[in-house]
């Protein structure tokens, strides 16, 4: 099954509450895109020419941290958390042609917050869908918690996440795999145990994203040894966003 679709606030939250997620199209103008992509193509990840995903671009360049606090993103992040949430974590991957993608998981096996306390937004910088990395998840995972995962044995692939197929996440019987069709800059927010993967990119084009994950403001979480993450206070950058 591939979904793509738009949503009013008030449906798109009550997906999100019943489904696990839900994708709000055309919520970054394709100009901020595609500035994102061309201060990314700046990094030394894509200038040494390996691509591998860079942790935390705010750090790097300001673009991303006005992505990170769009005010259209964090109002949804604020209704879906019920409270004023800070940022967690950005990252860019390039997505280049070929790359595997996630196994499934759900983020908030990394984060380990209250699930009502934290959830992530995929944000498309181009066309995205089944061809060319996109993403696959199970409606009604989030319902059910942390799920069992068990260990993979494909080791780290150039280009991708180091974290991307350790382990997989355990999908119970009775729950169907949906495709997850993303115009560019459409926005996929995801519950904190939304059971979720990618594909591998079978384009020859590069699939661009951004990963921003926000917490409620004061919540736990784990900083994890790779991602390093810390609580982020937001405020609002409106020009050039939409």
């Amino acid at each position: 099954m591939v979904v793509s679709f738009s949503k009013e606030p008030g449906q798109a939250l009550a997906q999100f509450n019943d489904s696990g997620y839900f994708v709000a199209p055309n919520m970054l103008s394709v100009d901020f895109c595609d500035s994102l992509i061309a201060a990314a193509r700046r990094f030394s990840n894509a200038v040494e020419g390996h691509f591998h995903p860079v942790m935390h671009p705010h750090l790097l360049d300001p673009l991303f941290m006005k992505a990170l606090s769009h005010p259209g993103i964090v109002r949804v992040m604020n209704s879906v958390l019920r409270g004023k949430v800070d940022g967690l974590q950005t990252e860019f991957f390039y997505g280049r042609p070929g790359v595997t993608g996630f196994a499934p998981h759900q983020d908030n096996f990394f984060v380990e917050a209250e699930s009502s306390t934290f959830a992530s937004a995929w944000v498309a910088l181009t066309d995205v869908g089944t061809h060319n990395g996109g993403l696959y998840g199970f409606p009604g995972t989030h319902a059910l918690g942390r799920l069992p995962v068990r260990r993979l044995e494909r080791g780290p692939v150039e280009g991708q996440d180091p974290n991307a197929n350790n382990e997989e996440t355990v999908i119970p019987d009775g729950f169907a795999s949906i495709d997850i069709i993303a115009p560019k800059g459409s926005v996929i927010f995801l519950h904190a145990y939304f059971a979720h993967g990618s594909h591998v990119n079978a384009s020859s084009d590069f699939r661009y994203a951004l990963l921003c994950t926000y917490i409620r403001e004061g919540a736990h979480y784990r900083s994890g040894r790779y991602a390093k993450r810390t609580a982020i206070p937001l405020t609002f950058a409106q020009d050039g966003l939409s």
